[in-house]
C-alpha cells in the first residue's frame, strides 16, 4: 500500500514487531488471569469482578463494547468471553484490584516488579494500537518487559507441571 501523501519515514517505522509482542502480551495476560481467577472463584469468576466498585467503569466498558459488536453482524467478533473486551490498562487494573487472588503469584523480588513494568508499557502501547511508530527506547523496553512477563509465566507453567 502506497499513498504519495505519507512520508517515507512512517514506511520506515512500522512497528511490526511491537503490533506482534503487543498482542501476545496482552492476550496472555487475559489467559493469566482467566486461569488464576478461575481457581478462586471458579468459571463464573467474572461475576467478582462485576460486584467490584473500582471496576464499575470497566464493567461498563466491556459491556458497551460487547453491545457494539453484537450490532456490528457483519464484522468478526472478539472472544467469546467479556475478559477479550477489556483493554491492557483494565487488565492491569483487574490484577490490582484482585491483588488478594494474585498475591501468590507476585510475592517476591521481580515477580513484585512485574505489574509495575507492564504498567509501563501503556503508553508505547497505545501508541501502536492507535497505529504509529515507537521509539527504539520504547521497543526495546517493550522486548525486555515482555521478555520477563513471557519467562514468568513459563516458571510458573513448570510449577504447576
Amino acid at each position: 500500500f502506497i499513498d504519495p501523501y505519507m512520508s517515507d519515514s512512517l514506511y520506515r517505522n512500522i512497528p511490526h514487531e511491537g503490533y506482534s509482542i503487543m498482542f501476545f502480551l496482552e492476550n496472555s495476560i487475559r489467559f493469566f488471569i482467566t486461569r488464576a481467577l478461575s481457581c478462586v472463584y471458579g468459571t463464573n469468576w467474572w461475576d467478582q469482578i462485576k460486584k467490584k466498585a473500582s471496576l464499575k467503569d470497566t464493567v461498563g466498558k466491556v459491556d458497551s463494547r460487547k453491545a457494539t459488536d453484537s450490532e456490528n453482524w457483519y464484522h468478526s467478533k472478539r472472544g467469546a468471553h467479556e475478559i477479550f473486551y477489556t483493554d491492557y490498562s483494565e487488565l492491569l487494573q483487574i490484577i490490582r484490584v484482585f491483588d488478594s487472588d494474585f498475591n501468590k503469584y507476585f510475592k517476591r523480588g521481580a515477580e513484585k516488579n512485574l505489574i509495575g513494568k507492564l504498567s509501563e508499557l501503556a503508553p508505547s502501547r497505545n501508541v501502536i494500537a492507535h497505529n504509529n511508530p515507537i521509539t527504539k527506547n520504547d521497543s526495546e523496553r517493550l522486548k525486555v518487559h515482555a521478555k520477563d512477563w513471557f519467562k514468568y509465566m513459563q516458571y510458573l507453567h513448570q510449577l504447576d507441571s
